[in-house]
């Protein structure tokens, strides 16, 4: 399942993978299967829907508590913090979840949501064509809407978090929150480092080799074997 990752293109397209079913009542292999071919088909969003995505991904409205009357940009910031602290925390609890035999499995889940976040990101900005109907947050995806968020309420602070060495991201871009997820899920997550790369270094060969130290010692746990690769093109993309 790494490998069809490895092998799909930002554009749709068929292959056996497409035809393939698991044998036998292995639901979890068959859950995991069809989200890569969701990946593999540009459907992206669909992704999102899963409950895989659910039980990582919490809704905004989850973390927040009732305010009354207008907030403050701090007070913004300060909520899109704490969503994302939330966030990072469903997804560390539902690794360390459940028996050991399950673990190369769970961190699958993670790898298909990341690279989801990775390419939505990509053919909005990059590819096209954009994906004019995602939401600000990918967790709402599964509300419909942007309720109790708004199309641009933690775009700010993503772009913020985003930022290196305090320069700040150039140019015009879409869907922040969708980068940001695929920095916390494919390079924090899978393959934590603290990497960083200049125009001058800026290599996939580079990025792949500086990775792979960090993680021999950060990440020993990792049963995944293209989890360097994603971090590596999640921060070229950065």
């Amino acid at each position: 399942l790494e490998w069809e990752l490895l092998l799909t293109s930002l554009s749709e397209g068929d292959s056996h993978f497409s035809k393939c079913q698991p044998a036998g009542a292995d639901s979890d292999l068959a859950v995991l299967v069809q989200l890569v071919k969701l990946v593999r088909a540009g459907q992206y969003l669909e992704v999102f829907e899963s409950q895989i995505a659910a039980q990582m991904l919490p809704l905004p409205c989850d973390t927040s508590s009732l305010r009354v009357g207008p907030q403050r940009p701090n007070e913004v910031l300060e909520e899109a913090q704490q969503y994302y602290d939330a966030l990072r925390t469903r997804v560390s609890d539902y690794l360390e979840a459940g028996e050991a035999a399950s673990q190369h499995s769970r961190q699958l889940h993670v790898l298909v949501l990341g690279v989801s976040a990775l390419y939505a990101f990509m053919q909005t900005n990059l590819t096209g064509p954009p994906l004019k109907d995602a939401p600000a947050t990918p967790a709402e995806v599964r509300s419909g809407s942007d309720a109790g968020n708004g199309a641009d309420r933690f775009d700010r602070w993503a772009r913020l978090e985003l930022c290196e060495d305090g320069e700040e991201t150039i140019g015009k871009y879409a869907l922040p929150q969708y980068l940001l997820l695929a920095q916390i899920l494919l390079t924090e997550t899978l393959a934590p480092t603290t990497v960083t790369m200049t125009p001058e270094t800026a290599t996939l060969e580079n990025a792949i080799a500086a990775l792979a130290k960090v993680s021999v010692t950060d990440a020993p746990t990792s049963q995944l074997v293209t989890s360097d690769w994603w971090a590596a093109r999640t921060l070229l993309l950065r």
